[in-house]
């Protein structure tokens, strides 16, 4: 009608890399929300990632890292056993699982323990 031209943009269906971060129960994030659960027996660094390793492993939106992979860090050194891969819709981006468990953990600061 108003003979606009344009060229029309596909993008890539990201739901199944939404659902590989968020499905409940082994999506990546419910699963660290539980290992975080467990307190001081939750798995850290390279256990962590051997069981992300094992749930996602078939998932093409992830892969498994380390020295023997072809996958190479930022500074170009390769990856390790506490690295693992997403394939997101901007390129393939290497997580390191150092400190997760400590990062996620729900912590209230002081103050808010006071007012409850």
């Amino acid at each position: 009608r108003e003979q606009i031209e344009w060229d029309k943009t596909v993008f890539p269906d990201n739901d199944p890399c939404i659902k590989l971060l968020t499905k409940k129960p082994i999506g990546l994030l419910p699963y660290l929300d539980s290992e975080c659960q467990r307190g001081m027996a939750a798995s850290e660094g390279a256990d962590l990632v051997r069981k992300f390793n094992k749930s996602h492993n078939n998932d093409q939106f992830y892969e498994v890292c380390g020295p023997s992979t072809v996958w190479r860090r930022k500074d170009n050194t390769r990856t390790q056993a506490e690295d693992f891969l997403i394939h997101h819709y901007a390129g393939p981006i290497i997580y390191t699982v150092s400190e997760f468990i400590d990062k996620n953990r729900d912590a209230l600061f002081s103050h808010v323990y006071d007012i409850l």
